[in-house]
């Protein structure tokens, strides 16, 4: 009974994601030279400090908002699209970004894998330079 119901969870993403990017800084590449490590930890610390709300909705469509930072001022970049789900990975293509229509060739494709539990979603395709993913969480309704 219990297996049944996580299964049911974990096969519907519809909802409310909330997240950011994870590091494993143990294992991120920095340059050498002084100036750009420097460089490269303030652009690390600029990604961490992004923030991701995912909206999967019922009619196979989504919403991805990126908070962030830019040159002192808050940014919002607002991405929609279609997804389909297959077991228990979400694969969504943007065909808006900030209310635009995306050209059929600069479409952004993502994969996501989500947890047994059903609580998580893990970007696929992590960053090898940066060992960096990002990682949601199913808002609490």
């Amino acid at each position: 009974m219990v297996f049944a119901v996580v299964a049911a969870v974990a096969s519907s993403p519809v909802g409310t994601w909330i997240g950011a990017y994870k590091f494993d800084m143990s294992k991120v590449k920095l340059p050498t030279d002084p100036q750009q490590k420097a460089m490269a930890k303030s652009a690390i610390e600029a990604i961490k400090a992004m923030k991701f709300t995912f909206v999967l909705k019922s009619d196979k469509t989504f919403r991805m908002e990126m908070r962030s930072v830019q040159a002192g001022k808050q940014r919002v970049q607002v991405s929609e699209g279609k997804y389909t789900v297959t077991g228990n990975k979400v694969v969504s293509t943007t065909l808006k970004r900030d209310g635009k229509a995306v050209p059929a060739n600069d479409r952004t494709v993502n994969t996501l894998r989500i947890s047994t539990d059903g609580n998580t979603m893990v970007h696929t395709k992590s960053d090898p330079q940066l060992q960096g993913h990002l990682e949601l969480k199913r808002a609490k309704k």
